[in-house]
């Protein structure tokens, strides 16, 4: 519903086409745009502010992308504060959002910023159909 109103899209299949097109930099506050200088326990892009950056140029598909771009933050920052006491480190994704080009890209630096795994399972747009059948068979 998000993208239908700051982008016109609604369908999931075009979120995914128009988002391939789109430029970050256009949309989020990175280090890199706030300085030149390496700071070593950081990404050089790693994002300041999302959407704090958002220019008057910025397209539909920069606004898609910087959505999605947000989206997997979030689910990668709750991910760390699930296991933050845990001795596991790992979070398994499912859902046709993983069907989303690029998300294991997406969620690499919080992979490398919090040591924490990011898995998808095969079929994992099908997960919940496939457990509820597998629980009907038991």
């Amino acid at each position: 519903m998000l993208c239908k109103r700051l982008a016109n899209v609604d369908s999931f299949e075009e979120i995914i086409e128009i988002s391939k097109k789109g430029d970050l930099s256009k949309i989020d506050i990175r280090i890199c745009d706030r300085t030149d200088e390496k700071i070593d326990t950081l990404p050089y892009d790693l994002t300041l502010s999302n959407f704090g950056n958002l220019a008057e140029d910025a397209t539909d598909a920069d606004i898609v992308l910087g959505l999605l771009h947000m989206v997997f933050e979030i689910i990668g920052m709750m991910a760390i504060f699930a296991t933050k006491n845990d001795t596991i480190k790992e979070a398994i994704l499912i859902g046709n959002i993983v069907t989303i080009p690029n998300v294991k890209k997406m969620l690499k630096q919080i992979e490398d910023l919090h040591n924490i795994t990011f898995i998808i399972p095969k079929s994992a747009q099908f997960a919940v159909v496939i457990g509820a059948i597998e629980s009907l068979e038991n």
